[in-house]
């Protein structure tokens, strides 16, 4: 893939073009991905949690796990959405998981022993909650 060659490479502006070329005119996961991370992490562009999210998104319709992943810990924590949205964030991350995506498991695996039932968790449960989901 010639995005993926490009970011190895840093060739930064060449990437952002190529990428969205191909992201947009050939559904390309790998591309949208790739533009996805940029914008969350403000890698050569300035960090955008919006176009993140529609990135990732657009990556994860295509079948990208780690896209999944990263959207689904952002909707979770509500960034670069309107609203924090756990049931959304959850299934996007168990769709990873179910594409054998270790670290997707990984958090779930995590996730799982709280019980995060409770509408209201306490104060100690959301904050343990945040810490995990702050380190994907």
């Amino acid at each position: 893939n010639i995005c993926h060659q490009l970011a190895r490479n840093s060739s930064w502006v060449p990437l952002l073009i190529t990428c969205q070329n191909k992201a947009i005119e050939n559904d390309d996961p790998i591309a949208a991905y790739i533009l996805g991370y940029m914008f969350q992490n403000g890698v050569h562009v300035a960090k955008n949690l919006n176009k993140a999210v529609a990135w990732y998104s657009l990556a994860s319709d295509n079948g990208h796990a780690q896209a999944k992943m990263n959207l689904g810990v952002m909707v979770l924590k509500g960034e670069g959405v309107s609203n924090a949205d756990k049931s959304s964030g959850m299934m996007l991350i168990t769709q990873a998981a179910t594409l054998d995506h270790k670290p997707a498991i990984e958090l779930l695996n995590r996730l799982e022993i709280h019980n995060f039932e409770n509408p209201i968790p306490s104060a100690f449960e959301m904050e343990d909650y945040l810490y995990i989901l702050n380190n994907y």
